[in-house]
């Protein structure tokens, strides 16, 4: 069973509401209820029954949302469709180089609104999978082949690579290290930790939310400072469509932020267990 969110994209551009009535704590195996139609969900006392239910914000709805059209079907082919409204005619799908989209020169030579990097092969990601004890599951083997890593909307959210030599060079284009972002994370969440989840991202360079996986696919977003869930999606792709979907009303097709940090935050992923 999934439960679908039927927001649209305007939603992001209401006042701000105030959601903190949930009590949310994470996690036994599965979901078992929606507080809210928009992100957040509860991991607590879930039976196998309820194993399969799923919460998964706007990136579920098939259709035409503001002028994007949104198949339904989550990938690769979806989420460049959504970055080409940035990218104009570069061949986003080029993953022997690394692709900067938007440049923003107003904020220097090197800013840029979103960043793909070179694309991984086996090799590459046997070696993400030494360095975190991890397996790396489908989904995002196939994002990971595409790009090693990304960072999206000025790092608002990024997903985290492989980096062998790193650099304060601006010029030289490196995602964040994803063996960097699992050193404590067993440490700083064990039950999570227990059931196979690692730490492949984050969303919010205010907050920084942190961004898991699991062992089959699925991605879940927790609050930095209380650690509960959030968000949850069934993949890399579907998380990243919604997000785009979301926070690209905020930025003109040039680039230009037209909102406020703090109000992204609490529109699109709440404020549970901030008080």
């Amino acid at each position: 069973m999934i439960l679908r969110a039927r927001t649209r994209v305007r939603a992001a551009r209401r006042q701000p509401v105030d959601r903190t009535g949930e009590t949310i704590r994470a996690p036994s195996e599965g979901i078992v209820q929606v507080p809210s139609c928009r992100t957040e969900f509860s991991l607590e006392g879930a039976s196998e029954s309820d194993a399969n239910v799923c919460f998964r914000p706007i990136a579920d709805i098939s259709g035409c949302i503001d002028g994007v059209l949104v198949s339904g079907e989550h990938g690769v082919d979806s989420v460049l469709r959504l970055l080409a409204r940035w990218s104009g005619s570069d061949p986003l799908r080029d993953s022997a180089r690394v692709r900067l989209i938007c440049q923003q020169r107003q904020h220097g030579p090197y800013a840029y609104l979103h960043r793909l990097y070179i694309g991984l092969g086996e090799p590459d990601l046997a070696e993400i999978e030494a360095r975190i004890r991890r397996a790396i599951p489908p989904r995002l083997r196939e994002f990971y082949k595409l790009t090693n890593g990304a960072r999206f909307f000025e790092g608002q959210v990024s997903v985290s690579g492989l980096v062998r030599d790193f650099s304060r060079d601006p010029s030289k284009h490196l995602p964040i290290s994803i063996e960097q972002d699992n050193r404590a994370f067993a440490k700083l969440r064990p039950e999570w930790d227990r059931q196979g989840y690692f730490r492949m991202g984050g969303v919010s360079f205010l907050r920084q939310d942190e961004l898991i996986c699991g062992p089959d696919d699925r991605i879940i977003v927790l609050h930095e400072r209380t650690g509960q869930p959030l968000r949850d999606y069934a993949d890399v792709f579907a998380c990243l469509e919604s997000f785009t979907i979301e926070m690209g009303a905020f930025w003109t097709d040039e680039g230009v932020f037209t909102g406020k940090w703090d109000a992204i935050d609490h529109l699109l992923l709440g404020v549970s267990g901030s008080a």
